[in-house]
């Protein structure tokens, strides 16, 4: 059976490891999943955690929920504070661009620190209970563990003007943390490694994975532990009848690369390692190409797509000001042209994908177009997702014969 080591995956565990690269999958430290929860947990979290204490020269307060909107006095507050840390688990490319365009309209210094998955989320929460208050907006990945914060009453409890209004609920945790732009699986590819012909006629759909001249290590895919995309995707086999069970075997049957997590499993595909990687984001890779690489994609007929980048703000916020105004200016129409400029899709109802390097795109002979909502599968809800991921990560695990 295939064991959580530092060394190379290769599906069943029948090849040994040939390339000394950051071919991993690891134990929890690096998991999606932190501490799991049950659905009582979920429903209960939004009724039981106070509320932070709030200034009224930057916000409203309705009930208990603190409400933002961006006012010339949260500007002028934030602005004398002058500095945010932001804890992400997102893209460095992606993120870097955002605060950057935050950091050019406010000029205020964002601080930013990438910790992925359940490891950033167990940081945040051992330095809140220690006292140590570093974190200003914490972006988590991990649902279950973003759950435990908010029981622990370590974040602060808000909301957006307007939001309910202009995001869908598929985005939103309310009163706990929003998502400003979707996450959706593609199928990444290098054309070094395969033609574009090849690949265009293969990824109509999941089943091109399996086509034999891709066997033996020449797909990578992250594991459902290592980072969202390869949960959601394995949560999408096992939703919908065309796939199943028998889908993920005969895909283990090819003996695919298993990354511990997307950053590893793009440099691979980009140095031709992989050829194809199977839990590429769209953004990403677009963001990727944009910024020179030769990395291309692919869109199947049916992908995942979901909110995964849940924005909160620490209730002891050393800078709340600041903090508030960049959850803020997320949503705005500032903000949302930020995250259209570096192909992000905006969860915003009015936006789309609009990068200024559209036209550029449109010209190759590859590019098919941007997922639209027709082809894309999605969570029952966040509630469900939230209280189901600790047992779904282990039977897609197991279901990959992989050992924690």
């Amino acid at each position: 059976m295939g064991q959580l080591v530092r060394q190379n995956h290769r599906g069943l565990g029948r090849r040994p490891a040939q390339r000394g690269t950051a071919i991993l999958v690891i134990a929890s430290l690096f998991a999606l999943v932190g501490c799991g929860s049950d659905g009582d947990s979920v429903s209960s979290a939004l009724t039981t955690v106070a509320t932070a204490d709030s200034d009224p020269t930057d916000t409203a307060v309705t009930g208990t929920t603190e409400v933002i909107a961006i006012t010339p006095e949260l500007i002028a507050a934030a602005q004398a504070e002058g500095k945010l840390s932001f804890r992400y688990s997102a893209q460095q490319l992606i993120t870097d661009a955002l605060t950057a365009e935050f950091t050019s309209e406010y000029g205020i210094t964002v601080d930013s620190d990438r910790r992925v998955g359940a490891a950033g989320t167990e940081q945040f929460a051992t330095e809140e209970r220690a006292g140590s208050h570093v974190v200003d907006v914490f972006l988590s990945t991990d649902g279950a563990g973003y759950v435990d914060l908010i029981n622990e009453g370590l974040l602060a409890n808000y909301t957006v003007e307007g939001i309910d209004e202009t995001v869908p609920a598929a985005a939103r945790y309310d009163g706990w943390g929003y998502v400003p732009y979707w996450q959706t699986v593609v199928i990444g590819y290098n054309p070094d490694r395969i033609s574009t012909e090849e690949a265009t006629r293969l990824f109509k759909d999941w089943n091109g994975l399996l086509d034999p001249s891709l066997s033996d290590g020449r797909i990578g895919i992250v594991a459902p532990r290592g980072a969202t995309q390869g949960f959601m995707l394995n949560w999408m086999w096992k939703d919908l009848p065309q796939f199943g069970p028998d889908y993920v075997k005969k895909l283990r049957a090819q003996n695919p690369l298993v990354f511990e997590g997307s950053a590893p499993a793009r440099e691979a595909l980009t140095s031709g390692e992989i050829s194809v990687y199977a839990t590429e984001v769209e953004s990403s890779v677009a963001a990727e190409w944009a910024a020179g690489t030769d990395l291309r994609w692919a869109v199947p007929d049916i992908t995942p797509q979901w909110g995964a980048f849940i924005h909160g703000i620490s209730k002891n916020a050393p800078h709340p000001n600041a903090a508030r105004l960049f959850v803020a200016w997320l949503f705005s129409d500032a903000g949302t042209k930020a995250m259209q400029a570096v192909g992000l899709s905006p969860t915003r109802l009015d936006a789309g994908t609009n990068p200024p390097y559209l036209d550029k795109l449109t010209a190759t002979d590859w590019f098919q177009g941007f997922v639209t909502d027709d082809r894309t599968w999605t969570p029952p809800s966040r509630e469900e997702w939230y209280a189901q991921q600790k047992d779904l990560t282990k039977e897609f695990e197991d279901a990959w014969d992989i050992q924690s």
